[in-house]
């Protein structure tokens, strides 16, 4: 549990270095992280944060089209070995609030994933991963001014992201290839998503990512609303999008129910 006594009270600051370290790249994509935590032992764990602010002023050395940090990254690693029956390994953000730093010009935000979790990063590294088991959790959070606000890579277990703000980020909820098989219903319910979304990304985006319930999300004002490629099995219900480039956008590959949502412009492809 990594936990402070509450988002007014507790404040985490980087230095404002320019050269901040990676972590190894053997075994982790070569992205700088704040913090870092993992599993390292078959036995189920639970990491919990909570109850503090975050503000990066640091940036790291460029990779890609970014210059920036990850603030909280997990990985489901154990000891280099995994196979599906793995352990689980569980997850929660809850009463953070992390902010970026509004020098950087933009899209080129010194933040790229504030909170991220995914499975094993494959051993010859790059963006592969290993899919993870468990139960996680993001509610109650802010984010202003980041990359993509929540990200889950490769997560099979039960995804829960409820009542957050995320406000100017460059993506907002992002599901990477979060396949799943007899798991319950992932919910993103109740948050509230302005001004992100930046092209090609989206307030909320599924890439490869199967059962979801996508319900009462408040999008605006940012590029694409909701954007669902390559998934399966999502409820779109009851969402208002307004102001949006383009509030809804879906490859028309999988089966998706929308239904009872306010928006202006959709594109099916």
């Amino acid at each position: 549990m990594f936990t402070g006594a509450g988002a007014s009270r507790t404040t985490l600051k980087t230095t404002d270095r320019e050269d901040w370290p990676h972590r190894d790249e053997q075994y982790f994509p070569t992205v700088a992280s704040v913090f870092l935590f993992y599993q390292n032992d078959m036995e189920e764990r639970t990491i919990q944060i909570s109850d503090m602010t975050v503000e990066v002023h640091a940036i790291a050395d460029p990779y890609g089209m970014f210059f920036g940090l990850n603030v909280f990254d997990i990985y489901g690693y154990v000891d280099g070995v995994v196979t599906e029956d793995e352990t689980p390994l569980n997850t929660v953000l809850a009463r953070v609030k992390i902010y970026g730093d509004t020098a950087n010009d933009w899209p080129f935000v010194n933040t790229v994933n504030p909170f991220q979790v995914g499975g094993e990063p494959h051993v010859d590294g790059g963006w592969i991963f290993e899919p993870i088991k468990g139960s996680h959790t993001v509610k109650n959070c802010y984010f202003d001014t980041l990359g993509g606000a929540v990200k889950y890579n490769s997560v099979k277990g039960k995804i829960d992201v409820k009542q957050n703000i995320i406000k100017d980020c460059f993506a907002g909820i992002v599901l990477y290839f979060c396949d799943t098989v007899d798991t319950p219903k992932r919910e993103i319910k109740f948050n509230k998503i302005s001004g992100s979304g930046s092209p090609p990304f989206a307030g909320i985006v599924f890439w490869g990512s199967n059962s979801f319930e996508v319900k009462y999300n408040l999008i605006v004002n940012g590029y694409i609303g909701i954007d669902i490629w390559m998934s399966d099995d999502i409820q779109v219900k009851c969402n208002y999008l307004d102001g949006n480039v383009l509030d809804l956008s879906w490859d028309e590959d999988g089966d998706i129910t929308w239904k009872n949502n306010k928006y202006t412009t959709k594109s099916w492809s």
